[in-house]
């Protein structure tokens, strides 16, 4: 008799829980190669490509040098940088399966007066170099989608 109302108190619990945003940030923290993920896990890959879809790996400087860190992002989600990583990306590497549009301002929104030929896509292995397509150090929010014969999945 009394398991409705103790059903009804955990599902309102569990509603006030889960995010009112749809988009989530990464902070990196003052550990090298570490980034918080939007679950209580963190994941310090030995081979940063060797992980899940929506997994990306960030560095601060080129050639996946300088403080990185990875995460398993959920796909098809905006994910907005906050300051520590916010327009200082200059590798950037998504997971086998996965493919990223950078974005150069939050929210994930096109930018066509600067990219009138579309935002920057990047699949595994990514770029290790990002002067090489033009965006080194302008990415603010990326979106990932799992890929399938190195086509992104369209919703």
């Amino acid at each position: 008799m009394h398991s409705a109302p103790i059903a009804l108190l955990l599902l309102s619990t569990l509603a006030n829980t889960l995010p009112t945003n749809p988009n989530t940030e990464i902070s990196l923290i003052n550990k090298p190669n570490t980034i918080p993920l939007p679950a209580s896990t963190t994941i310090i890959p030995s081979n940063p490509h060797d992980l899940a879809i929506g997994g990306v790996y960030i560095c601060a400087d080129i050639n996946w040098g300088g403080t990185c860190g990875y995460a398993v992002q959920p796909t098809y989600t905006c994910i907005d940088l906050g300051s520590d990583w916010d327009k200082k990306i200059s590798s950037f590497g998504p997971d086998e399966s996965t493919e990223c549009v950078l974005y150069n301002v939050h929210g994930c929104l096109p930018d066509y007066a600067s990219f009138p030929n579309g935002q920057p896509d990047i699949h595994y292995p990514g770029v290790a170099d990002m002067r090489t397509i033009s965006f080194n150090d302008l990415t603010s929010s990326f979106r990932c989608y799992p890929t399938s014969s190195g086509a992104a999945t369209e919703l």
